[in-house]
């Protein structure tokens, strides 16, 4: 299974998609209006991201925003056997949405929606093209065979078929053009989802992991148990078995950790960041501050620390690497064992009013693996930083 598209609920869904496109380079591609909301397109490394705001109160949407605050309302996965899966994890899942189908001239779409933990839901959607077809099919039937697909879940409601939905947006010519560089305007960022980050409630952690074990068959693969003098955390790691993303799972361990200020801003559990894997971190982060892209910046005496760690250890590393590092506030975990794999990391303020949601941008250089502790305690150590300029960190509790 691979991600296919992240789905924000916001009040304002023309304003986020100007600040995606302006501040992250993403690339709008459509619109779609529905009777009770509005929903923009917009096209980042090889995944949609949609952005829906409601028009009505009656709209998901709107129920939605009235129990939380802008955030991720959906994450959806291609998948290769739809009915297969559903077969398997309707047991550890609740069915939002059965199973449906719709054939056209050059393929055929199924597609269903699964409860998440919490008020996240899970889309699933398999696709299959006609084998037979030519490949000098009418460009007009595969705008209309990628339209639906994005047009699915579009208004956070069950789409039946044939229910009218308004779709303005750019042609685009055949499926290639999705993955296509070619395809992205310049200064476009090319990346992979990494990982997905869920905030859940003290107590459950364990429930949550076993949920997404049994419901994805994902595996636990790490496990963290960040504290610091005034707080903390305790987290897992599970790896998608096709090792294409991982989901991570936080629970606090302290009243006034930053993993309960998520919570209690956010009302409930959710995805608090999603990190972006690519090639070039130093230059990502660069282009992105120009931009606008506001970062955390790493605890003071981190850089300091990071130096005397790795005096005897060869890190592949000059002193210009070393310098945009520290320059651009970038994490850098480096292993004694395996000094040529390098875990870069740098993570954005929140990019909405509420101190919720944020993204991360990762490179992992030699075939660096899974997370490591000195990075994610300075993660830790940053938002909290950030938690006591609100005067939201106290002793702990």
């Amino acid at each position: 299974m691979e991600i296919d598209r992240i789905h924000f609920y916001v009040k304002d869904a023309a304003e986020r998609r100007e600040w995606f496109r302006q501040r992250m380079g993403f690339q709008p591609i459509g619109s779609i209006k529905s009777d009770n909301a509005r929903t923009e397109i917009l096209l980042g490394g090889s995944v949609y991201w949609l952005v829906s705001s409601p028009l009505t109160s009656s709209s998901p949407v709107a129920r939605y925003l009235e129990s939380h605050p802008d955030g991720i309302a959906d994450v959806a996965f291609r998948v290769r056997d739809l009915e297969s899966f559903l077969t398997k994890a309707i047991g550890a899942g609740d069915l939002l949405q059965p199973l449906q189908k719709r054939s056209f001239e050059i393929g055929t779409v199924k597609w269903a929606k699964i409860r998440g933990w919490g008020s996240l839901s899970h889309t699933l959607i398999e696709t299959e093209i006609d084998p037979k077809i030519e490949k000098e099919i009418r460009p007009e039937s595969i705008e209309e065979f990628y339209h639906f697909i994005l047009a699915l879940e579009a208004d956070g409601c069950q789409i039946e078929i044939g229910e009218a939905i308004e779709l303005e947006s750019k042609k685009l010519s055949s499926h290639v053009a999705r993955t296509a560089r070619s395809y992205l305007s310049p200064g476009s960022i090319d990346f992979a989802i990494d990982h997905l980050v869920l905030n859940v409630a003290s107590g459950d952690l364990e429930k949550a992991s076993c949920y997404y074990q049994k419901l994805f068959g994902f595996q636990v693969k790490q496990v963290f148990d960040i504290q610091t003098e005034r707080s903390g955390l305790y987290s897992q790691v599970l790896e998608e078995k096709s090792d294409r993303f991982w989901l991570n799972i936080n629970e606090p361990t302290s009243a006034n950790s930053q993993i309960q200020e998520f919570l209690d801003w956010n009302r409930g559990s959710g995805i608090q960041h999603i990190a972006l894997r690519v090639t070039n971190l130093v230059e990502t982060v660069a282009l992105l501050r120009d931009r606008g892209l506001s970062f955390l910046s790493a605890p003071p005496t981190y850089y300091r620390q990071l130096r005397q760690r790795c005096e005897d250890i060869p890190v592949p590393l000059d002193e210009r690497e070393w310098n945009c590092i520290e320059e651009l506030q970038i994490l850098l975990e480096v292993k004694r064992d395996s000094p040529s794999n390098l875990l870069l990391q740098i993570f954005t303020q929140p990019i909405f009013k509420e101190p919720t949601f944020f993204f991360e941008f990762i490179s992992r250089r030699g075939g660096a693996y899974g997370f490591g502790q000195n990075n994610f305690r300075a993660l830790f150590e940053a938002i909290e930083l950030e938690q006591s300029k609100r005067n939201n960190l106290l002793a702990m509790s």
